[in-house]
C-alpha cells in the first residue's frame, strides 16, 4: 500500500527552509575547512619575533628596565596567536559558529510532522 502523496501547500513552506538549510550547512562546511594560510602565520610569528627583539634591544639600551612594554608585547602577541588558532578551529576555541538557523529549521520541522 503505497503512503499518501505530500501536499502542495505543505512542500511550499518547507522549501525555502530547506534551502536556507543547505545553504547554511554549506557555508558551515566551507568555514570549518578554511585555515589561515602558513605564509600569514609565518609572517606573524617573524615580524612578533622581530618586535620582541627590538624591544630588548630598547630596554638593554636604558639605564633603568622598564617592564611595561614587554609585558603588553607578550600580552598582545599571546591574543593575537590566540585569536588565529580560534580562527582555524571553530570547534576547539572561544568563537563558535551560529548553529542558531538551523535550530530553527528544526524545530519548524518537527512542529509540522
Amino acid at each position: 500500500m503505497r503512503a499518501p502523496a505530500p501536499r502542495a501547500a505543505e512542500l511550499r513552506r518547507l522549501l525555502p527552509a530547506f534551502n536556507q538549510l543547505t545553504a547554511s550547512t554549506s557555508r558551515l562546511h566551507y568555514a570549518l575547512a578554511e585555515r589561515t594560510p602558513a605564509s600569514i602565520v609565518l609572517l606573524l610569528l617573524i615580524s612578533s619575533w622581530a618586535i620582541g627583539v627590538l624591544v630588548g634591544f630598547t630596554n638593554s639600551a636604558q639605564e633603568t628596565r622598564h617592564y611595561f612594554v614587554p609585558v603588553l608585547f607578550v600580552i598582545i602577541s599571546a591574543l593575537t596567536v590566540q585569536a588565529i588558532r580560534d580562527l582555524d578551529n571553530p570547534k576547539l576555541g572561544f568563537i563558535r559558529p551560529n548553529y542558531q538557523n538551523l535550530e530553527d529549521l528544526r524545530r519548524l520541522i518537527e512542529h509540522d510532522h
